[in-house]
């Protein structure tokens, strides 16, 4: 799957986004607060419904805005293209909502460096609370992970803990070891200040 361009207006800090993707990688840099993680939001709205942050639809208008957010962007897979549109606006009743549809077929890679555990857990919990989304497989190390060995990866501690377990596990047999070797050492030293006090009192 290929995002075509995607388009943005009134959503979070953009009054009007225009993006078109390259066909190959993408790169997003900029300084802090500037708007990428709201891309990446944006899209997934316009692709899920809902936001990876966990917050309400009412949040995502931008600031003082008297206009629906809108999101719109097209999508590729081969030959086949999508249109995407999803407006976000209040009901009669004054709750905001997300209306339009997604795209079934849409697709997402996550990477992760050095930790192979946290985005595990974040794409479970967030597959469990957007029933528009599931976890196909993964790639850890050059193995291929099915979507049930992904979530028994999720349920795994943290990996600080991980190596801080494996590392007590190490400590203990040699803290045992250098235990049993002291002990004679200690037994030796009773054993020649015991003669020692002897002869002193001899003298």
């Amino acid at each position: 799957m290929q995002i075509e361009a995607i388009e943005f207006s009134d959503f979070r800090n953009f009054h009007v986004l225009s993006f078109a993707a390259a066909p190959s990688l993408n790169v997003l840099t900029g300084s802090n607060a500037q708007g990428k993680t709201n891309l990446l939001e944006g899209l997934a709205v316009l692709l899920v419904g809902r936001s990876f942050r966990g917050v309400k639809a009412a949040d995502f208008p931008r600031w003082n805005s008297t206009q629906p957010a809108v999101l719109a962007g097209t999508l590729r897979r081969g030959e086949a293209t999508r249109s995407l549109r999803r407006v976000i606006q209040p009901r009669e009743d004054g709750i905001w909502t997300v209306t339009g549809e997604g795209c079934p077929w849409a697709r997402a890679i996550a990477f992760g460096w050095q930790d192979e555990i946290s985005p595990a857990k974040l794409l479970t919990a967030f597959a469990r609370r957007n029933r528009n989304v599931s976890v196909k497989g993964g790639l850890i190390g050059g193995r291929s992970f099915t979507a049930a060995e992904i979530g028994r990866v999720a349920e795994l501690p943290p990996r600080e803990q991980l190596l801080a377990t494996l590392a007590g596990g190490i400590q203990a047999p040699m803290a045992k070891t250098l235990g049993t070797i002291q002990a004679p050492l200690r037994e030796l030293a009773g054993l020649a200040q015991a003669l020692l006090d002897k002869k002193q009192s001899a003298a």
